[in-house]
């Protein structure tokens, strides 16, 4: 074993596993300040994709509360990737507290657009995807209507309409959203650029659309996360 180098990652993975399991943060954080920056992306990488994932849910949000904080810019992302697989797997709430907590007393704004990145992609629900907006309360419009956008996915586009509608976007961020979108240019994304110009009144769009809401089915999109999502994959 090299000096501070746990020569291989097998051998780093063996020293770090009890000290994940025993939620140990100062054990954890002395561990990867005495490896070469090299190494330190390995053991980044052993713990997002494989100690993490797997410890037990108190343990996790332990060492989240205890080390993230620490050196958010170094860690969040390493946390949010294990946060990502526990959550596909079930085993990971996003309405737990400590998440919440800390993007309520902790986070800024880059942090949160890191959250909604990380975790948008895997939720399927109307209300996971609400509780993945609740994080982003105080980001402003802008840069959370681009993140959801990059997202791509019908809950993290019926989280942008939530958004558009709750922080009154003017015309003008409106019709950016929607061109925006149309660059993107696949089919979800254009069927979400006619939903916002056809829910906001905006005026016609450079551009054709297949789907095509009559007034009647525009509150449809307010009832319930799965109406929107029906009308949004219309074909």
């Amino acid at each position: 074993m090299t000096r501070g180098g746990y020569g291989s990652p097998s051998a780093l993975e063996t020293a770090m596993a009890p000290l994940v399991a025993a939620a140990d943060a100062g054990g954890l954080a002395a561990l990867v300040a005495s490896l070469p920056h090299s190494r330190r992306r390995t053991a980044a990488a052993l713990l997002a994709e494989r100690l993490l994932p797997g410890v037990d849910e108190e343990a996790f949000w332990r060492l989240f509360e205890a080390w993230v904080p620490q050196g958010v810019k170094a860690l969040l992302g390493t946390f949010l990737k294990a946060a990502a697989l526990r959550y596909r797997a079930g085993r990971l709430s996003l309405a737990d507290g400590r998440l919440h907590r800390f993007a309520r007393e902790v986070a800024g704004s880059v942090d949160k657009q890191k959250l909604l990145a990380a975790l948008m992609p895997a939720v399927r629900s109307g209300d996971d995807a609400l509780r993945l907006l609740a994080l982003a309360e105080g980001l402003p419009l802008a840069p959370l209507a681009r993140t959801l956008m990059r997202c791509g996915t019908p809950p993290a586009y019926f989280c942008l309409l939530r958004a558009l509608q709750s922080r009154d976007a003017p015309p003008q961020t409106l019709r950016a959203c929607c061109l925006m979108l149309m660059k993107e240019g696949s089919r979800l994304a254009f069927n979400m650029a006619s939903i916002v110009a056809a829910y906001f009144g905006l005026d016609a769009l450079p551009g054709t659309f297949s789907l095509a809401l009559p007034p009647y089915e525009l509150s449809r999109l307010d009832a319930s996360y799965e109406q929107f999502e029906k009308l949004l994959l219309r074909v």
